[in-house]
């Protein structure tokens, strides 16, 4: 119960996440990946190929190198370029449609979609 008092907003994050992963392993096509400290799902078909493409097609049309928080030496660091999805494109409302009723959260309790695109190795 301290937890709950000196951080609500913890506590209850703390909840949601034990919930979301109880109903991801019940869910028929997902799978928990072994990581140490963290819940990493694979869930197999979420999307049909034409909602994918979309998807790409998106992200790649609005891309731009990735940020770093810290400065980095070593120019090959990041290797990625990010896009954050807006609401208004209609395939981005229908793929958070599906993660919402996946995890079995609100939407105004999600975060905006964004897409990567990693170089090569």
């Amino acid at each position: 119960m301290s937890t709950q008092v000196g951080d609500p907003a913890g506590f209850y994050r703390m909840q949601i996440g034990a919930w979301v992963r109880d109903r991801l392993l019940r869910t028929p096509n997902a799978m928990k990946l072994p990581a140490t400290g963290l819940d990493i799902f694979v869930v197999r078909d979420f999307l049909p190929r034409n909602e994918c493409d979309q998807l790409i097609a998106l992200i790649d049309k609005d891309r731009q190198p990735s940020g770093l928080l810290a400065d980095s030496p070593d120019p090959e660091f990041r290797t990625s370029e990010s896009c954050n999805l807006r609401i208004t494109d209609r395939i981005n409302q229908i793929v958070e449609g599906r993660i919402n009723t996946l995890m079995g959260i609100p939407p105004e309790q999600g975060e905006t979609i964004q897409g990567q695109r990693y170089a090569v190795g």
